[in-house]
């Protein structure tokens, strides 16, 4: 199993003690972080000050929460007198959400600071360092072997890069390795984009690949006829020169850094993340990007799940003073692609809304004309 590190961590008051996927859960309480719900890939961190963890929930102001937010990090305490353990949804700004007694635990400024500080150590944990592509081919030079993680399944395997001007070109480097990469993609080669950890000797980076074997080969036995590709930030494609969005999108959730999209002074990065998110069908970022995470719309698209075709590089993002405005309709010309279905040219018109200046774009509703 494929482990960042396992040490402990001192952080201001509270000391933590970092593990891989494999950790055992601890009776005094954790923070964990990972993609998504059903992600393999897990790191747990223990939270070994229980007077913090116990003060912390005393001192917080509930209140009623219809649901909670979408979140990579959970707290997990343990209460020593009714010897039962509550998980709670961390949100960005270190608020709580205790989902089975719809509550949000408001903490105080001194107590959220605090634990803030223990996500930020954790998260810093589970993913990998956002390197632009100039910085990651120096660091991974031509036959270096790397360890590539799926964010997702949590499996690893080993690999080497052997080309690549603008990317990594990658093989595996044994059948074993091959094997492992092809369970990742459920026994079937493919274009699909996956988020990954890369271990280059002790440093790890968040990087997006592929799994289609295609063009030269190099290492024989592997079972892998072709090399397949790896990008980081800012990589591009061997065939047009130009970044890949649905790469580019992987790298940011393998840095844990989705966050960039919302605080985008545009509008546009959130409808590009809509089409992208759906094509990949990475529907916890695609639930971000709408108001109401189970909007009937939404639930449609995850569902039926059709392709949007769209030239985003054609497409450029909106120019203009966006400062002040609190909705924006945004009309793209598509290819709808339905499961089953001949390719069909739509407009859909995009109805993007926020609640205030400070507060993040997204999607209220989507008209297909």
């Amino acid at each position: 199993m494929f482990r960042k590190g396992v040490g402990v961590i001192a952080a201001g008051c509270v000391w933590l003690s970092v593990t891989g996927a494999a950790a055992a859960v601890p009776a005094e309480g954790e923070l964990t972080v990972r993609v998504s719900p059903q992600a393999g890939y897990v790191t747990h961190v223990s939270l070994k000050d229980q007077n913090f963890l116990s003060k912390l929930e005393d001192r917080a102001i509930r209140l009623p929460s219809n649901a909670a937010p979408i979140s990579d990090t959970y707290l997990s305490a343990w209460n020593d007198q009714t010897h039962t353990k509550t998980i709670y949804t961390v949100d960005q700004g270190g608020s709580l959400y205790d989902e089975a007694k719809q509550q949000r635990l408001e903490l105080s400024a001194s107590d959220r600071s605090k634990l803030l500080k223990q996500v930020e150590l954790a998260r810093a944990a589970h993913y990998g360092r956002m390197i632009p592509w100039e910085e990651a081919k120096q660091k991974i030079a031509l036959k270096d072997n790397v360890k590539v993680v799926d964010l997702e399944t949590g499996m690893a395997f080993n690999a080497q890069r052997r080309a690549g001007q603008l990317h990594a070109d990658v093989q595996p480097l044994t059948k074993e390795d091959t094997a492992i990469m092809k369970r990742i993609y459920k026994g079937k080669w493919s274009w699909h984009r996956k988020a990954v950890l890369v271990q280059a000797g002790n440093q790890v980076f968040a990087a997006s690949m592929h799994g289609m074997p295609h063009g030269g080969d190099g290492i024989p036995d592997n079972d892998f006829s072709g090399h397949f590709c790896i990008h980081f930030l800012g990589s591009k494609t061997h065939g047009s020169g130009q970044a890949d969005p649905g790469h580019q999108l992987m790298v940011l959730k393998a840095a844990g850094k989705l966050n960039a999209i919302w605080t985008q002074p545009s509008p546009y990065p959130i409808v590009r993340t809509f089409i992208i998110a759906l094509n990949l069908k990475e529907f916890e970022i695609l639930k971000q990007t709408y108001m109401d995470s189970a909007h009937e719309e939404l639930q449609y698209y995850m569902k039926e799940q059709p392709l949007i075709a769209v030239n985003h590089r054609k497409t450029e993002d909106l120019e203009g003073d966006f400062s002040e405005l609190l909705a924006y309709e945004l009309p793209l010309k598509v290819k709808l692609i339905p499961a089953g279905s001949a390719p069909r040219d739509k407009i859909m018109r995009f109805k993007i809304m926020r609640l205030s200046p400070l507060d993040p774009w997204k999607i209220s509703s989507i008209d297909v004309q």
